[in-house]
Order: structure tokens, then C-alpha cells, then sequence
């Protein structure tokens, strides 16, 4: 564990567990790992505490009645999640939830006993409560990467990293971890190419480094992208799709995020995206139905061509 988060984590245990508000001077004296000049300490506090606000941890400045001094505290019933109220049979759906989907390597039952459940008491030695069934064999496993570790870390600490992909250097700036199609990716914006990125852990062949002193602002607008199967690729290909009048309002609100859209004369609308995976991308095309042509480039055209062709003969 890097020595800044165990600093952060140790001064939310401390600012969440003290009695009474601490002034910076009491927390330094109770925390090791802080600089002993004051002001490097004055600067290091200060960046701690706007990261962890960053983090949405509830850290509150108020003014002591005794001194006037600034003090700190992290009040519980704000940090922790207030009790959801949730009945057996509901704890038991998500028990059931938990044991379909498993995290490789981790328990389970962890996080339906945060919410204040246990197996008994979800329902499991009872047959999971109302619903009479039996303790399901996983269906699906989230797998585990040594890679995801530093990434989580470094997007919580809005760090830039480095490493290799496909044996080539790249400098990113990480903004999220995505899982699709059984594969974690990170998404970033790549420094040196000044765009944004997505890349396959299972391609990066060297250890992430963080880079020391070198932080982002978050984008918040690549966050809040929704991204579609077909988005997901080390490369993408350029495509024009031209979509009838008739469904332009749904393509609009549809791909208003994940394509560049030009009005047409006759009301239709030119839609230009950038497609990683043909197939994902083709099945959702095809549910415009008639009303959503594929414009370029030629080779996806006649691909698209020759799967509605098969799809009329089959249905003859």
C-alpha cells in the first residue's frame, strides 16, 4: 500500500472514531506519516483533506467553541450508509444475486452482511427465505486482475500512470475501470496521443507505475458516458450510418453521446460513429429495422447487405 493512502485511510479512522473535532495540530501528534516542519505538514493536510472530499468522503471544517481554531471531524451517520430497511425475503434476492454472480477470489456474503444480513438470516439454510430455493451454483465469475489494484488506486487519487501495451510506452490519465464482454478495460485519456483511450488489461505486459507528483482533474463527462459493447476495442473504424426521418428522434436520443449527428436536407439523419466490434455494432443497427442504412465504409456496407439478405431468405 502506497504511503499516502495508508496516510488517507488512517486520518479517516482517526477523524471518524475521535470524540470530540481535532485541530491539524492534534492530528498531527495522533497520525504518523505526516512531515514534521509545519509547513510541509500545512501542505500535505490541506491535500489530504481536498482528496478526500475529491473521494466523497464527509469531512467537515467547523470552528471550536473553546479556541475559535479550525477543528476536524467525520461524523458517522454521514459517512456510513443509513440502514436500508430491508426485509428477509429482500435479503434474500440479493443473497441469491451474490452467490449467481461471484467475485473471483472473494467472499459473497461480505457485502449482504454490510447490509446487516448474515446466510441464515438471508434465507439460505431455509431454502433463501420465501422464494424455496436452494443455494445456487455460481452462473457467472467477475474476474480478478493484479492490475486492478494500482488502476483503482490511481483513478481514486486522480494519478497519472505508465506501463506497457502491446510492448509499446503509453502515459494515461485514468478515469475509470469498465467491465464488458468478460474482459476489464481501462478508460483514459492517453497524454501523448491527447485523446481518449481504452485498453484491455490482459494487453498491458509491464506494471502500472504510478507517477509521483503528477495528478488530473477527473473528466466528468467521459464518466457519465454510457458505453456499448461495440465501443470496446483496442482500435476503431470510422462509420457512417444514415438514419430515415421516420426514427430520428430515437437516434438522436439514442446516440446522442456516442456519435457525431448532422441534420439533413430530406429530415434524415447522418450519423458518424467510431466502432470497435462489427457484430455488436451490426445487432444493434439491425434493430432500426428498414429505417437505418449503413453508409461506410464498403466492406461493413456489404457485410450488412449480405446479413439482411440471409435474414430475408430465411424468413422468405
Amino acid at each position: 500500500m502506497s504511503s499516502k493512502l495508508e496516510r488517507l485511510l488512517n486520518l479517516t479512522a482517526v477523524l471518524l472514531h475521535t470524540k470530540q473535532p481535532l485541530t491539524a495540530e492534534e492530528i498531527s501528534a495522533k497520525m504518523e506519516g505526516y512531515p514534521s516542519d509545519k509547513v510541509a505538514f500545512r501542505r500535505a493536510f490541506s491535500r489530504d483533506k481536498e482528496d478526500l472530499r475529491q473521494m466523497g468522503v464527509p469531512l467537515r471544517t467547523e470552528t471550536s467553541n473553546r479556541s475559535r481554531a479550525e477543528v476536524y471531524r467525520i461524523y458517522a451517520d454521514e459517512y456510513y450508509l443509513p440502514d436500508p430497511g430491508l426485509t428477509a425475503d429482500e435479503l434474500a434476492a440479493l443473497h441469491l444475486a451474490a452467490l449467481t454472480v461471484q467475485t473471483e477470489g472473494a467472499a459473497s456474503d461480505e457485502a449482504l452482511h454490510k447490509l446487516g444480513g448474515t446466510s441464515e438470516a438471508a434465507g439460505v439454510d431455509a431454502g433463501l427465505g420465501s422464494f424455496g430455493l436452494n443455494a445456487p451454483a455460481a452462473v457467472a465469475s467477475l474476474p480478478l486482475d493484479p492490475l486492478l489494484e494500482p488502476l483503482f488506486r490511481a483513478i481514486s487519487e486522480n494519478t497519472s500512470v505508465r506501463f506497457s501495451y502491446k510492448e509499446a510506452a503509453r502515459a494515461v490519465d485514468p478515469w475509470r475501470l469498465d467491465f464488458a464482454r468478460g474482459r476489464w478495460y481501462l478508460i483514459g485519456f492517453d497524454t501523448d496521443r491527447q485523446a481518449e483511450r481504452n485498453f484491455r488489461l490482459d494487453r498491458i505486459t509491464s506494471a502500472i507505475e504510478l507517477v509521483e507528483n503528477k495528478t488530473f482533474v477527473a473528466a466528468q463527462t467521459s464518466d457519465a458516458k454510457q458505453r456499448s459493447a461495440w465501443q470496446y476495442g483496442d482500435e476503431s473504424t470510422k462509420v457512417c450510418v444514415q438514419i430515415a426521418p421516420q426514427r430520428v428522434a430515437a437516434a438522436r436520443q439514442k446516440f446522442a453521446t456516442q456519435a457525431v449527428l448532422e441534420d439533413q436536407v430530406d429530415g434524415s439523419l447522418l450519423c458518424t460513429f467510431k466502432v470497435a466490434k462489427f457484430e455488436p455494432f451490426k445487432n444493434m443497427l439491425l434493430g432500426f429495422l428498414e429505417y437505418a442504412e449503413l453508409l461506410s465504409p464498403q466492406s461493413w456496407r456489404d457485410e450488412m447487405v449480405r446479413c439482411l439478405q440471409e435474414v430475408k431468405a430465411h424468413h422468405g
